[in-house]
């Protein structure tokens, strides 16, 4: 293992889900790794540390943030559900990570927050990390509380947080909607890594947050690239090599799925996990 210098235990909540297994394995030779989920995580490798943590418990989180520098805050419910569940495991979730990172001095927190924070934005309307707030679902909701709970554990108590909104995390484009939203494998490993590494988040004079749009170099995207420079992230692929297998694939036009940035998170009958 080479871990990158004066960088301590990284932290990966979710470290079982998708996304989770993707970053692990890629980073895996740079950081010294702590893996944590609700279920048991199998380690990668002799270094990297394993636990179980249930983010409706905060002691068993703060167990799993002893002589952790950096957390890349994945866990949770990746779709809709019922509100009391969202709230619980999404927002009281993050909020227990974000304490048990201040209370055990822990330097930064990346946050796994959603393009479904903005969903209800039209497509034909490119936008920035600094637009309103519009969420598309109970799910959406929960990401926007999120962002709030990374700012202020930011401003109040100086905690550097930055919230990912991801947009699609696929290993290829399945769709016409994924040519403006996607983001690959690599890329995604990119930001994470970009957002470990970088001396600040952000260039204003609160430079201990920041909100940066996950996506690809899609020539199609209708998120732009605000901050990315300033942490670093630089996309390399780009949705638009998959345009001929996957254009003709989406709904109506005349559909609220197919006018929203949210896709068919913003039907009014969706409904996700429940």
């Amino acid at each position: 293992m080479r871990a990158t210098q004066g960088i301590g235990r990284v932290l990966v909540t979710g470290a079982a889900g998708e996304i989770g297994r993707v970053v692990r394995k890629a980073i895996a030779d740079r950081y010294r790794l702590r893996a944590t989920d609700i279920v048991t995580v199998d380690p990668l490798e002799r270094d990297e540390d394993a636990t179980t943590a249930d983010l409706r418990v905060p002691a068993e989180v703060a167990l799993a943030m002893r002589d952790v520098d950096v957390v890349v805050h994945l866990g949770g419910i990746a779709n809709e559900h019922d509100w009391a569940t969202i709230a619980a495991v999404n927002i009281g979730g993050t909020q227990a990570v974000l304490e048990a990172a201040r209370n055990a001095g822990a330097r930064r927190v990346i946050v796994a927050s959603s393009v479904h924070a903005v969903g209800f934005h039209p497509r034909s309307q490119r936008i920035g990390n600094d637009v309103a707030t519009r969420p598309d679902t109970f799910y959406g909701v929960s990401k926007v509380a999120s962002e709030a709970l990374g700012r202020l554990y930011a401003e109040k108590w100086g905690l550097e947080v930055a919230c990912l909104r991801i947009a699609s995390f696929q290993e290829r484009p399945r769709d016409r909607r994924h040519l403006s939203t996607w983001l690959s494998h690599g890329d995604m490993v990119r930001l994470v890594s970009a957002c470990i590494e970088a001396p600040t988040l952000s260039p204003s004079s609160v430079g201990n947050f920041c909100i940066v749009n996950a996506i690809s170099a899609n020539t199609r995207r209708w998120m732009d690239d605000s901050g990315w420079a300033h942490i670093g992230y630089v996309p390399v692929d780009d949705a638009e090599v998959f345009a001929a297998d996957v254009e003709h694939l989406h709904g109506p036009d005349d559909d609220i799925s197919e006018q929203v940035q949210g896709g068919f998170f913003a039907a009014p009958g969706y409904r996700g996990l429940v």
